[in-house]
């Protein structure tokens, strides 16, 4: 039995965090660089597929200069000395609800996290005969399990931002 390959369309998906700065504003922003693909067994089903995701820890934007190159320093992604975040999935199975529960590993800088997230279908389609699908993706993650700190004097501090990052995806993908 052969596999069946999606690849993501990176110009109509996006990948967006929020966390709360100073508890009492959020700040949100976006990675603009990732590929990635979606392989599954059979033509008709995406569950036990395969996700691999490459998102490129320099394309971050908050649209605000100042902050954004704080958060590509060393004390945060490190961009410079770790370019790429990963996601490898363990597993991708259909809920009795209707979605997905999406497990797997996310690594940032050298740090290795077992994630399991929701993934609900949004839609499938064509678009000029090519098969296409799109998913909404939620996940919560700790900074501090990634190595994400502002250094030991402003953690100790007070909470300039909050631990949990939420991370929200709406990915397309399209059948090779």
């Amino acid at each position: 039995m052969s596999n069946h390959t999606w690849l993501i369309d990176a110009n109509r998906s996006s990948i967006r965090f929020e966390v709360v700065h100073m508890i009492i504003s959020k700040v949100s922003g976006y990675f603009g660089a990732f590929e990635g693909s979606l392989t599954t067994p059979s033509p008709d089903s995406f569950e036990a597929g395969e996700i691999s995701l490459t998102i490129h820890a320099g394309s971050l934007t908050t649209k605000e200069a100042f902050r954004d190159d704080h958060l590509k320093s060393q004390g945060f992604l490190d961009a410079a000395h770790y370019p790429v975040i990963r996601f490898q999935s363990t597993s991708f199975a259909k809920a009795q609800d209707g979605t997905f529960i999406l497990s797997g590993n996310l690594t940032i800088k050298d740090r290795v996290k077992h994630l399991q997230m929701t993934a609900v279908l949004s839609g499938e389609g064509r678009i000029e005969e090519m098969p296409e699908a799109s998913f909404s993706i939620q996940a919560i993650l700790n900074r501090k399990d990634f190595g994400l700190t502002y250094g030991p004097l402003m953690e100790a501090g007070g909470m300039i931002i909050s631990d949990e990052i939420k991370v929200s995806a709406d990915i397309i993908i399209t059948k090779q």
